[in-house]
């Protein structure tokens, strides 16, 4: 890894294999020779390791089924893991809620798009249904390691570059009470 003040990790692109190589935290491109879906700027890259590698051990802590002896499957719910949540907070755009861009309140979460969002937001998605928007609450529900690792590799401020990149216009459209929602069905 570069060793200078302002360095940028590279997220691995992450996938549902029990591979566990924790190594990725130190390297600085992908061996498979394509653009991973995001990287990380931060000014700190010995605190960056650090995040870097609560954020493997949590995962694969994860992945680890139940001590004791019970019919849980592996792939039990678990409360969101606090370094992948400094992690997750760290993204570029995910202190603001990716539709009405209110900073109060960012603690919901549409799984299916990796976008954080505000309360008043978060109920506009459930209404999309599940099939849409799969919305989950940050601190108060269960999550799956797919799940978290969708979080990771998501984020708000790439949503909306994704939505730029493909001329599917702004992830915010205007509805008709006045506030903002995401309308991923009619581009604007």
């Amino acid at each position: 890894m570069n060793n200078d003040q302002n360095s940028t990790i590279i997220m691995p692109p992450y996938s549902s294999s029990t591979s566990t190589n924790s190594d990725w935290a130190s390297s600085s491109s992908s061996s498979r020779g394509s653009q991973p879906k995001a990287a990380l700027h931060l000014s700190s890259s010995s605190k960056t390791n650090e995040l870097l590698q609560l954020v493997a051990q949590e995962l694969e802590t994860m992945k680890q089924p139940p001590k004791q002896q019970s019919t849980k499957p592996a792939a039990a719910e678990q409360s969101f893991p606090p370094a992948c949540l400094r992690l997750m907070s760290s993204l570029p755009g995910n202190l603001t809620c990716i539709d009405c861009h209110s900073r109060t309140d960012i603690s919901w979460a549409s799984v299916s798009f990796g976008c954080l969002m505000c309360l008043q937001c978060s109920g506009k998605h459930r209404s999309l249904g599940v099939q849409t928007s799969f919305v989950k609450s940050v601190s108060m529900d269960g999550w799956k390691v797919h799940e978290v690792l969708s979080m990771l590799e998501g984020g708000n401020e790439q949503l909306d570059q994704f939505f730029e990149r493909h001329e599917m216009g702004k992830s915010v459209t205007a509805s008709g009470d006045g506030n903002n929602c995401i309308n991923p069905t009619s581009p604007t």
